[in-house]
């Protein structure tokens, strides 16, 4: 930048097709990662930086992970996973904006040498598709593990002020919901997914 941006600038990944895979921007609110989750040392869990604004030359680094669906981030904005799927090999682009104007350049992702020659793009490419549909799952159950820790609160409100058929029927209701999603899990979404044990019902009528 030939001048400090006058607001955010952002870096976007594009797939094949043209459409945002991951965006970063200069005014992202960087967090460092949660000590107390961590399985590893914290050395292992580096904090991303945000792209500058500033005016001069900068270097930014794409991990190769595609953006990590919102209903799978948890309430710090962490996940366990921490980012996305890996980006299968292919062409894909960066474009960068800021005050108004975009700069687009092609991306080629290529296969990691150190893979026998056995293992083909298109192997890399169906490992992500099949990664992408069990991402697609986890959502899935993430969002409605949250829907029944919602009706679980609704329920609880309720419950005290019902009396006779409907204390009886409210009750009959939250059973129904532990049957399908299994016991309430603290924090059910994606931070259910990292605990060390997980009911055994969870979503099994889904």
């Amino acid at each position: 930048l030939k001048s400090g941006a006058s607001g955010p600038l952002t870096i976007e990944i594009l797939d094949a097709n043209g459409d945002p895979v991951r965006r970063y921007a200069s005014d992202d609110k960087v967090e460092p990662p949660d000590l107390q989750r961590l399985r590893t040392t914290p050395d292992w869990a580096p904090v991303r930086p945000s792209p500058s604004a500033a005016a001069g030359l900068h270097r930014f680094v794409w991990d190769l992970r595609y953006g990590l669906p919102e209903a799978l981030a948890s309430a710090t904005g962490r996940s366990r996973g921490g980012s996305g799927l890996w980006a299968p090999p292919g062409r894909h682009a960066v474009r960068l904006s800021c005050d108004g104007k975009s700069v687009t350049r092609e991306l080629l992702v290529v296969r990691d040498p150190r893979l026998p020659s056995s293992v083909t793009d298109a192997d890399l490419v169906r490992q992500f598709e099949v990664a992408r549909d069990v991402q697609a799952e986890r959502v899935r159950v993430a969002s409605a593990l949250r829907q029944a820790e919602s009706l679980r609160k609704e329920i609880a409100e309720r419950r005290d002020g019902a009396k006779g058929a409907a204390a009886s029927a409210v009750d009959a209701l939250a059973k129904a919901i532990d049957r399908v999603a299994g016991k309430s899990a603290s924090g059910a979404g994606e931070e259910f997914f990292g605990a060390a044990e997980a009911p055994a019902t969870t979503l099994r009528q889904l």
